[in-house]
């Protein structure tokens, strides 16, 4: 026969209450419900203060990514404003050549002070990553150049540049301006003389 007092005290037994799996290990449940809302109050709290902290790390993350940006803004603007005074520099010593070009009649004096505003010019070019690109007797390369005229040529130089009008340059390895160039094409007789020896074959 089922007794009732006996099932009750099994339940009251330690073993037998309902039990739940927190990381792994069984934890009881509370006998009451006061013991429960107090579990839930506390475990509410903790939800809480788990919020607050990632809200402080976004705002951490969010400070950091701004200070980031801004000294990247920073470095960029000192880096312009030491090339733009490098700049001026040379453009000084343009307005003194010129000065001295209509005073002067000496050719040769004028073309080598050209030349060593150009070669200072080039050299703080590359000083900021600045390169020119090899283009004359080079493959026609369309990432690198721009075609703006077939010329005839032999047959060495078909599609290769013959000619370079506008000189290009890269930044940092990427092509900023292409080089304006003429490239070689065989002549309709060489072409004529190939396709028959083509044929011949």
């Amino acid at each position: 026969m089922f007794d009732l007092q006996e099932a009750e005290r099994g339940i009251q037994d330690k073993s037998e209450r309902p039990q739940l799996l927190e990381g792994g290990k069984k934890v009881e449940l509370p006998k009451s419900t006061e013991a429960l809302e107090e579990a839930l109050r506390k475990e509410h709290e903790r939800a809480e203060e788990y919020l607050l902290k990632l809200k402080y790390l976004q705002a951490e993350f969010e400070n950091y990514r701004k200070r980031v940006d801004r000294e990247k803004t920073e470095a960029s603007s000192t880096i312009a404003d030491k090339m733009v005074i490098q700049l001026l520099n040379v453009l000084d010593e343009m307005e003194l050549a010129l000065i001295v070009a209509k005073k002067t009649d000496d050719r040769q004096a004028l073309i080598s002070g050209i030349e060593m505003m150009k070669k200072k010019l080039s050299a703080l070019l590359e000083e900021y990553g600045v390169r020119p690109i090899e283009a004359l007797g080079k493959v026609f390369d369309p990432s690198l150049h721009e075609a703006v005229q077939q010329v005839e040529s032999s047959e060495d130089e078909e599609g290769k540049v013959v000619e370079e009008v506008r000189r290009g340059y890269t930044l940092r390895g990427k092509v900023i301006r292409a080089s304006m160039v003429k490239v070689g094409a065989l002549t309709k007789k060489d072409e004529k003389q190939n396709h028959n020896s083509g044929v011949n074959m």
